[in-house]
């Protein structure tokens, strides 16, 4: 909730911001908000779940946190862009580690036939975050766009933010959490119903095939979610333009709808998981959002029809389809699981960093349609579904772990691989 909440609250107030002058700028601050997480979290959270623990990991978040948002207070005196730039690295690379943090608390901490669940409730818990950060940013920060004392109220909201995380950050240094030790994660792997050994046609280890595949699927979906949060407005303006009416929604009040359809997307797919195995909804998922994508590119949107409905119904799907790579990504990972989240969340991260300057090339190449840009989105979910496919193909690749409602054995006995 915390991540989902700080994230997108800070991105809309500085979004407001003086010194973001044009898109461009805006584009860059949001990169450097998700590189700082894709170059350095991958090594920095590995080593300290590694070696020190989640606590520690956390609290190692927060002060980057309250660090971030503290550097937010000059900046915005100064009016400097670069010092913007700086704070949004900090941020970016806590919330990074907070969520990687997370996701593989969520996965080891509890039984492993469960992992997808806890992870799709945990990160639905953060679009909830989300969209309350957009409904404040909305009802308190944007009523003073026009007020010239506009910085002070947004200087005092990332004060407020600092002593959160300290107030937090005591809380989860008194509270007592479950660690995972190498050696625990070691006894682990005869409990997963699958083999380290095995390979992939006779020579990649099957552990490292699904790890590598599900950080390519990672970066897809993550590149295509945060592209259409970045150009929905470009893509509205557009069609408002050509069709001379005006959007039932304004940007931010579809940001603002398309975070609760994420969070209550996750909520419902995690009760599908119950009945339906979680690598064939991956599949569907993808199915509907190529589907979708595909739509948004080819329909003709100068009748009376509008493109927020396609947007809407496109977030369904969209929505919960990274956070289930992320949770399949990990699965019979066993030792590996700490190394296959610090993966996993830099090539979640890398996406959002890189792809919305390939969608503004395009957007600039044919500024006659700005749908011309989502072939893109389009390419993107076309890469990504070979994670899917490779899942329901390649009979060693999952741990096929049954859950109760669904299965017709039991959970106890051993994979039909070790017989």
């Amino acid at each position: 909730f915390l991540e989902g909440f700080i994230i997108v609250m800070l991105s809309s107030v500085n979004g407001s911001m003086p010194v973001v002058e044009n898109e461009t700028q805006a584009i860059g601050i949001n990169s450097a908000t998700y590189g700082g997480g894709a170059c350095i979290v991958p090594f920095l959270g590995y080593w300290l779940l590694r070696h020190v623990g989640f606590k520690a990991t956390f609290l190692t978040a927060l002060a980057g946190i309250c660090m971030g948002t503290l550097i937010f207070w000059p900046s915005g005196a100064l009016g400097s862009y670069p010092g913007f730039v700086v704070a949004n690295v900090f941020v970016g690379t806590a919330i990074t580690l907070l969520d990687m943090s997370a996701v593989a608390f969520l996965t080891l901490c509890g039984p492993t036939q469960y992992a997808e669940i806890r992870v799709l409730i945990g990160l639905g818990v953060g679009y909830c975050g989300s969209t309350l950060g957009l409904l404040l940013s909305k009802n308190v920060f944007f009523t003073h766009v026009a007020n010239a004392r506009r910085l002070i109220y947004i200087q005092w909201t990332y004060l407020a933010v600092a002593l959160s995380m300290v107030l937090l950050g005591l809380f989860y240094y008194y509270m007592p959490l479950p660690e995972a030790t190498d050696e625990d994660l070691q006894g682990r792997d005869n409990r997963l119903w699958i083999r380290p050994s095995d390979r992939f046609f006779g020579k990649l280890p099957i552990v490292f095939t699904t790890l590598a595949l599900s950080a390519l699927a990672e970066f897809c979906s993550t590149a295509s979610l945060s592209s259409i949060r970045t150009f929905i407005g470009t893509l509205l303006e557009s069609v408002s333009t050509s069709t001379h009416t005006s959007p039932r929604l304004t940007t931010l009040e579809l940001n603002i709808v398309l975070s609760a359809i994420y969070g209550g997307s996750h909520f419902f797919l995690s009760f599908l998981c119950l009945f339906i195995p979680p690598h064939i909804l991956l599949l569907l998922l993808f199915a509907c959002d190529i589907t979708f994508s595909a739509l948004i590119i080819w329909l003709d949107f100068s009748a009376a029809q509008t493109p927020e409905s396609i947007l809407l119904f496109f977030a369904i799907p969209l929505g919960p389809t990274p956070s289930l790579i992320y949770a399949l990504g990990l699965r019979g990972m066993g030792s590996w699981t700490k190394f296959g989240t610090s993966v996993l969340e830099g090539g979640g991260s890398l996406g959002p960093t890189i792809y919305p300057w390939v969608m503004w090339a395009l957007v600039r190449a044919r500024s006659d349609s700005v749908q011309f840009s989502f072939y893109a989105i389009f390419a993107a979910l076309v890469v990504g579904t070979v994670f899917p496919l490779y899942l329901n193909l390649v009979r060693t690749a999952l741990p096929r772990t049954r859950y109760p409602i669904w299965s017709t054995g039991t959970l106890s006995g051993s994979h039909p691989a070790h017989s």
